[in-house]
């Protein structure tokens, strides 16, 4: 078993999220810390094992002194992962962000992790296991159903919506085309669900 940020590291890259001046992948400044305060991240939660790791970028984005709300992306859009990601940045609470391209990955992630992700947003559009099969799964699974998955499509199609709410998806948000308007509504679906509700791993 490997540790997440481990993975993170030795494969991939310790993101920083969305907040100018971080000093380094590895050392984040804290929001209110004074000029050239850094702090080490605390580990991330997710353990993978080692056929899993290499593939899932997990990160950290920190806030106050809290334990972090973690969550799964599933999004093979790197821009949409990246607008994710600046969102999550500018949240006051801290949040643990894994990212994952593909359904298949999602899903042997979601089986092999000790502690689940407390959220999982996940794209329709997917190749290979797309999101409707990866839902169907998560929520016919008795570890994983009480997970909260978010879906979050470019499809605004009647079918679409209702296929995934038939599947018992907990919320569906279409992606607009106005990316202005498309971030503030992911600003306003991430205070919903990590500033508002109480998750089951929270």
């Amino acid at each position: 078993m490997r540790s997440a940020l481990n993975a993170t590291t030795s494969f991939s890259s310790f993101h920083p999220v969305g907040r100018p001046g971080w000093s380094s992948p590895q050392c984040i400044d804290l929001p209110g810390a004074g000029p050239g305060t850094v702090h080490a991240p605390r580990a991330p939660e997710f353990e993978l094992p080692d056929e899993v790791a290499p593939h899932v970028e997990i990160e950290s984005v920190l806030g106050p002194a809290r334990p972090p709300t973690t969550i799964l992306l599933v999004e093979d859009n790197p821009g949409d992962v990246r607008l994710v990601r600046e969102v999550l940045g500018h949240s006051p609470i801290p949040v643990q962000l894994a990212v994952a391209s593909d359904g298949l990955l999602a899903l042997e992630m979601l089986q092999a992790a000790a502690r689940k992700p407390d959220l999982i947003l996940l794209d329709l559009n997917l190749l290979g296991l797309d999101g409707r099969s990866l839902l169907k799964k998560i929520k016919s699974d008795p570890g994983l159903w009480c997970i909260p998955v978010v879906i979050v499509s470019g499809s605004d199609a009647r079918q679409d919506v209702l296929g995934a709410y038939d599947l018992h998806a907990n919320c569906y948000l279409v992606k607009s085309p106005d990316l202005a308007a498309y971030e503030r509504a992911l600003q306003r679906l991430v205070e919903f669900w990590i500033g508002i509700v109480r998750l089951a791993g929270g």
